[in-house]
């Protein structure tokens, strides 16, 4: 805001404090000049995976329970991509820009789709450490 890339304006709607925001056209330009960039990294960064790294030091139950509170959380998040998949399909013919939203979210579904995979297979190996 202090660079004048967005505006935000008060979008008080049914009783609910809502602030919008707005790119502006000097955003709209520095986006633009930002997307034509190569990418820079590419990061992949949870805490689950440091502590699993390290789950000799805390041992198989300990690392469980991570695995199992990370499966926990992704199979929560999973359906709202889902839904955010099929929303977005319906609408690929009226908006050309619908096409790239549903790309990320379909990137997402496989992403969490492979992580709850993984985790099945990472708990099988860790129950059978435990004997």
């Amino acid at each position: 805001m202090k660079r004048g890339l967005a505006s935000k304006r008060d979008g008080a709607e049914n009783n609910r404090n809502k602030i919008i925001y707005s790119i502006t056209e000097d955003g709209r330009n520095y986006l633009k000049g930002w997307l034509a960039n190569p990418v820079e990294k590419d990061e992949l960064r949870y805490e689950t995976l440091l502590k699993l790294f390290f789950g000799h030091e805390a041992g198989a139950e300990q690392t469980l329970a991570h695995l199992e509170a990370f499966e926990e959380k992704i199979s929560k998040e999973l359906p709202f991509l889902i839904g955010a998949t099929e929303v977005l399909k319906k609408g690929i013919s009226e908006d050309d820009t619908h096409k790239y939203y549903l790309l990320t979210a379909e990137f997402g579904v496989k992403t969490y789709q492979a992580y709850l995979e993984w985790c099945r297979e990472a708990k099988v190996m860790l129950k059978e450490e435990r004997g």
